[in-house]
């Protein structure tokens, strides 16, 4: 599930990029470049949110390749100290809108902090970086078998999703939005910044698509899989 939110996080940054380069028309580019950003904000959050019930994503890629668990947690151990002000940006200027005309003040004011600021690019440069690399070692029809199995424990998924035609079950579905590159090699057309922040708003190149494929992953270990999800 949590490839899914990585692609949404990952075709709004693509639209936020086109704005700061000029190649998207909004209705008014400033607030547009502001309000997506936000949404981008809230997106990269909920990949790590504190809820009991929702997504980590460290905890997923952990589980699916122990043998980077140093080079993981590393990333995770930079964003984790920024975690709760990027939550209180998210809740009270993002996706929930707090009430209060002071909690969105103080919201506002750590968020832009310069401090914060800068650490902030840093971490979200990092993630980036690891994203792009794991989701590469999982774009292959080998993982998504291996995730087949994991999903198939499951007998609820074999239900058929309801008003769809030709029929599918919950699985299949999943399975398809979960690898949508392999079904599209063009899908998953990264355009990370290298140096710079959503915050800042500054534009970046697209990544090398001839660049050599990466090694195959090692097996899954479902029992592994399930704990850490």
């Amino acid at each position: 599930m949590y490839k899914i939110r990585l692609f949404e996080f990952l075709n709004y940054s693509n639209v936020f990029i086109d704005i700061c380069e000029d190649s998207y028309v909004p209705l008014n580019l400033v607030d547009s470049k502001d309000i997506i950003r936000n949404i981008l904000l809230g997106l990269f959050y909920s990949l790590f949110d504190s809820n009991g019930h929702a997504i980590n994503v460290f905890d997923m890629w952990v589980a699916l390749h122990p043998n980077l668990k140093d080079e993981i947690l590393a990333v995770w151990n930079q964003i984790r100290p920024l975690a709760k002000i990027i939550q209180k940006y998210r809740n009270a200027l993002t996706f929930h809108m707090t009430t209060s005309p002071t909690e969105f003040a103080l919201g506002w004011e750590a968020f832009w902090d310069q401090k914060f600021n800068e650490d902030f690019t840093e971490a979200q440069r990092v993630f980036l970086v690891l994203n792009k690399k794991l989701a590469e070692m999982e774009s292959s029809i080998e993982f998504r078998d291996e995730i087949r199995k994991v999903l198939e424990r499951d007998t609820q998924l074999s239900r058929p999703v309801p008003g769809v035609s030709p029929s599918e079950t919950w699985l299949e579905r999943i399975l398809k939005l979960a690898f949508r590159e392999l079904d599209n090699p063009n899908y998953f057309q990264f355009r990370n910044p290298q140096n710079e922040s959503m915050i800042s708003g500054v534009s970046s190149n697209p990544t090398n698509p001839n660049a050599a494929p990466p090694p195959p992953p090692p097996p899954i270990d479902p029992d592994t899989l399930r704990k850490g999800g």
